[in-house]
């Protein structure tokens, strides 16, 4: 399957992360490539890969790559955190929040100096996750 570089990439993301939120996207032409190619869909905003869009990123090899960011993640000892929302409530929803924490250094050359402060607070996501968890108090089980 040829795929533009903008889609391959668009592919790899969908396929290493999920289900993705669509300001997220890395390329919105690849995606409009995949939507186009029927490998990818989108509902409510959140693109993911069809079932066709999952064989073709096996096609590419993407799993290798896959198991060893996963292989590279574990040697490294880095934590993933996963939150699983109660969805008794919301019986057609079910909502999840991945939290990693992770480093990476990048060239500091690409940013002058500028300073960036970046935390989880930040996210646009971050103000609906803090009244979830204040208006859902622990409950013993």
């Amino acid at each position: 399957m040829d795929l533009k570089p903008n889609a391959q990439e668009c592919l790899l993301q969908l396929f290493l992360q999920g289900p993705t939120w669509d300001g997220n996207i890395v390329s919105k032409d690849g995606r409009a490539e995949l939507f186009q190619l029927n490998l990818a869909a989108r509902t409510e905003g959140w693109t993911y890969l069809t079932a066709e869009g999952a064989q073709a990123a096996l096609a590419l090899r993407f799993d290798v790559e896959k198991d060893r960011r996963e292989r590279q993640r574990r040697k490294a000892g880095v934590p993933v955190y996963h939150i699983a929302f109660d969805t008794k409530d919301m019986k057609t929803k079910i909502r999840a929040v991945r939290v990693e924490i992770s480093e990476e250094f990048v060239d500091a050359e690409e940013f002058d100096d500028r300073q960036f402060n970046i935390g989880l607070a930040d996210d646009k996501h971050y103000l609906a996750l803090q009244r979830y968890v204040k208006g859902n108090p622990r409950r013993d089980r």
